[in-house]
């Protein structure tokens, strides 16, 4: 067994072993992996000396950040001495580790991509881990994180809240980092007895988030998936599913008079150039390796659900989505023989600040093509919720159900709906709790055609 180390190893003292420095190192990562739920093994060897650095404590963990950057100026500067080659690669990797384990501690703008493991439960209360591969700040900007809506929606689909066998063909409207994404392929795929094949197209306007998306479609079904081509593959042999790029603003210039925009009065929204110009260059020079765009001509009321978490975060986005919705989801309805809407049992109305738009009383018992969103109430955006409510009115859609609460709440009422206790859930829970979404206050609606 190795020494705890009582103090951080010294660089500057000339009986520090160069290892315990690396396995202090390894040490540091596997309490970040932690954070993020994940569990994977790296060079930590117990029975060489380390430090254990203690990362919830915050003096300590600036203190952590300080002796990083040491170790980083000594590597370096040992590396530009003439070495041989096994000690070159060891400075080097120490290096290359120590940077790494910086950005991470000093935040998501200076991370690297990352690999988080988020808890799902199934309707048995049977945990679900879904690995995602989180993209860098600098990457993708706020596409970066997994927001809690995300969450919410992913939560629903999992314990089958949402139920997704009745509907064939699903699209995914701004999937970011691909939690919701995930939650829904593994959702669908689950029922063995459920043969018909279905289809859904996973959608964001940054490629390099369509990429960690398929990083983590690797993650979670490497045994299951059989790619056809970069961008599209089958899982389970009945889901097939297509990655595609999908620029919202490109409804502008589709065919007006398909829409007859001449009796909903639509107006043609500017794309926000606080973000929307601020990612160009990252789709500027695409390749042939990168996804396709998705078509509006191919695609036009082609879906019988579409869902979409935290997609309002400007009022150009509250505006545009609708027409989205408009274009894209199935007019006509069917009815199957089990309709099953999950928690979806009683009179809800929206409260939103300006709006008179209320649910109505009763779930319609007919299946309707939906679209299922799930918001974020800031304080700071309700003219962007006040103003999706009202287009989406516009544009002839009625909403059947909302329900306003956090993510702690929605874990309370679940569990109390199927009268089981709370904390045996949160004992599961893996160590990348983000407090802060958990206690904000999120809006699901389901939206049909009036």
């Amino acid at each position: 067994m190795g020494l705890l180390l009582q103090t951080p190893p010294n660089v500057f003292h000339k009986g520090t072993d160069i290892k315990s420095i690396e396995n202090t190192l390894f040490y540091i990562e596997i309490q970040l992996q932690r954070t993020r739920g994940i569990s994977e093994k790296n060079g930590f060897d117990q029975e060489i000396s380390y430090y254990p650095w203690n990362l919830t404590e915050k003096i300590e963990k600036e203190w952590c950040v300080k002796w990083i950057e040491t170790v980083i100026k000594w590597s370096t500067k040992k590396l530009e001495n003439d070495l041989e080659k096994l000690e070159y690669e060891l400075f080097s990797q120490i290096v290359t580790l120590a940077s790494n384990l910086l950005s991470e501690l000093c935040g998501k703008a200076a991370s690297n991509s990352n690999q988080v493991c988020i808890r799902m439960w199934d309707q048995n209360t049977d945990p679900i881990d879904i690995k995602i591969q989180e993209p860098s700040f600098g990457e993708a900007d706020v596409g970066s994180k997994t927001w809690g809506s995300s969450v919410l929606l992913s939560r629903w689909v999992s314990r089958n809240s949402i139920d997704l066998s009745i509907y064939n063909n699903i699209l995914e409207l701004g999937s970011g980092t691909g939690l919701s994404s995930m939650a829904i392929c593994r959702s669908i795929s689950a029922p063995v007895n459920d043969k018909e094949r279905k289809c859904f197209t996973i959608t964001d306007y940054i490629p390099v988030l369509l990429e960690s998306i398929k990083k983590s479609i690797d993650l979670n079904f490497s045994q299951q998936a059989i790619y056809k081509s970069t961008w599209s593959l089958n899982l389970f042999s009945k889901l097939d599913v297509y990655l595609k790029r999908f620029d919202w603003f490109a409804v502008n210039s589709f065919d007006s008079q398909s829409r007859v925009f001449s009796e909903i009065g639509a107006e043609h929204v500017e794309p926000p150039r606080a973000n929307y110009f601020d990612v160009t260059y990252r789709t500027e020079g695409i390749s042939s390796s990168h996804p396709e765009l998705l078509e509006l001509e191919n695609t036009q009321h082609s879906f019988d659900l579409i869902v979409a978490a935290d997609v309002l975060y400007e009022i150009e986005h509250a505006k545009i989505i609708p027409q989205v919705v408009d274009c894209l989801l199935l007019k006509r309805k069917k009815q199957p023989e089990a309709v099953n809407h999950g928690d979806i049992s009683e009179q809800t109305n929206l409260q939103s600040s300006n709006n008179n738009i209320t649910c109505s009383q009763n779930v319609p018992e007919s299946y309707y093509p939906m679209f299922i969103l799930v918001a974020p109430l800031r304080k700071t955006h309700w003219s962007e919720i006040n103003t999706f409510e009202s287009e989406m009115d516009k544009f002839g859609f009625s909403c059947i159900f909302s329900k306003d609460v956090t993510l702690s709440e929605d874990l309370e009422d679940w569990c109390t709906k199927l009268n089981k206790p709370l904390e045996n859930l949160l004992e599961t829970l893996p160590g990348n709790v983000d407090s802060e979404s958990d206690n904000e206050l999120y809006r699901i609606y389901y939206w049909k055609r009036k």
